[in-house]
């Protein structure tokens, strides 16, 4: 498992302005909370009011997924 899995939506620091409003896990959509953690084979599902906020909210996952 990658370093996000088990960690709630809200340790995730991601940036004012982004928001991940659906996460699709074992076929199903659920809705998440802050206190939501991530699953191993969730499909997370991220919104942002801008290109530059949405590109440092995509940062924290492939740096969590390459290992940093």
């Amino acid at each position: 498992p990658g370093p996000l899995v088990g960690k709630k939506l809200s340790e995730l620091g991601l940036p004012k302005g982004s928001v991940i409003p659906l996460i699709l896990r074992e076929g199903r959509a659920l809705v998440p909370t802050a206190d939501t953690a991530l699953a191993a084979e969730d499909v997370v599902i991220l919104l942002a009011e801008s290109d530059e906020k949405l590109a440092a909210a995509k940062k924290l996952f492939s740096a969590a997924s390459s290992g940093g």
